[in-house]
């Protein structure tokens, strides 16, 4: 006999614990450029067309996996982006 999903397979099992809030500041994740690494920050236009770029592949692979929904958003993300590339330009 299966169980119904998301329930317990115990009545009296305990419930997990979860914290309050598992959020962490960019800087404490890593995440952040220190200040005395020297890169080169690319300007507004050359990230926004590899954005595009890299989401119209995207859409690409998830259509092709029947992921519409998830499609259809990563080709609204294309769209922003190459907007924002144009919007660069001027």
């Amino acid at each position: 006999m299966s169980r119904p999903a998301g329930r317990s397979q115990h009545a009296n099992a305990p419930k997990a614990s979860t914290p309050e809030s598992t959020h962490e500041a960019p800087e404490t994740m890593g995440w952040a450029i220190a200040p005395e690494v020297d890169v080169d920050i690319p300007e507004a236009g050359e990230t926004a067309r590899y954005i595009a770029q890299m989401t119209g592949e995207l859409t690409v692979l998830a259509a092709s996996a029947g992921l519409e929904t998830l499609g259809y958003l990563l080709a609204m993300a294309r769209v922003e982006a190459e907007l924002a590339a144009r919007d660069a330009e001027d």
